[in-house]
């Protein structure tokens, strides 16, 4: 799992086999930064670009 903060927002990366396991992520993150108030999860693959 991948984890990158802006600002008050965590884009968090979840692997398929952690799916399941989702909620229990984002609240583990919001706890233990406290600067953080909201969890995304993101989709897609970085750097890929379409025109």
């Amino acid at each position: 799992m991948r984890c990158t903060c802006i600002g008050d927002i965590a884009v968090v990366y979840v692997p398929a086999e952690l799916e399941h396991r989702e909620h229990e992520i984002a609240e583990t993150v919001c706890q233990r930064d406290s600067r953080v108030s909201v969890v995304v999860r993101r989709l897609g693959r970085c750097g890929e670009f379409r025109q």
